[in-house]
């Protein structure tokens, strides 16, 4: 078979996937996100993203991933270091997590690591 057959093949595949995907209930928001983002269709709502983001986080309030996820997330300002209060409101709910400790102190860190050359 021909390299452009086989591409021909692989894309009407792909379109097959994509469009049972969208036919399904319990897909089509998702696949139509898919969609709409690499179309760049409709607007951007960082304020939007942010509100669904936190939702889910507080539907989940004992997954850590969940609950670092949403304090991880940068402030409208850019800087991390805005994300370190929320990380240690974190520790009365999971004390005994390495990965949570781990994590306070890197971003506790962010810009304080002073390098130096060799001597």
């Amino acid at each position: 078979m021909k390299d452009g057959a086989i591409r021909k093949y692989s894309l009407f595949g792909v379109a097959l996937v994509f469009l049972a995907l969208l036919i399904l209930p319990a897909t089509r928001w998702i696949a139509g996100f898919q969609l709409r983002s690499a179309l760049m269709i409709g607007p951007g709502d960082d304020a939007a993203m942010r509100r669904a983001e936190h939702l889910v986080a507080s539907q989940h309030p004992r997954d850590l991933q969940f609950q670092l996820a949403d304090a991880m997330r940068a402030p409208k300002n850019g800087s991390q270091a805005g994300s370190v209060p929320a990380l240690l409101s974190l520790q009365q709910r999971f004390p005994d997590s390495p990965v949570l400790a781990a994590t306070i102190i890197r971003f506790s860190m962010l810009g304080r690591v002073l390098s130096r050359p060799d001597a």
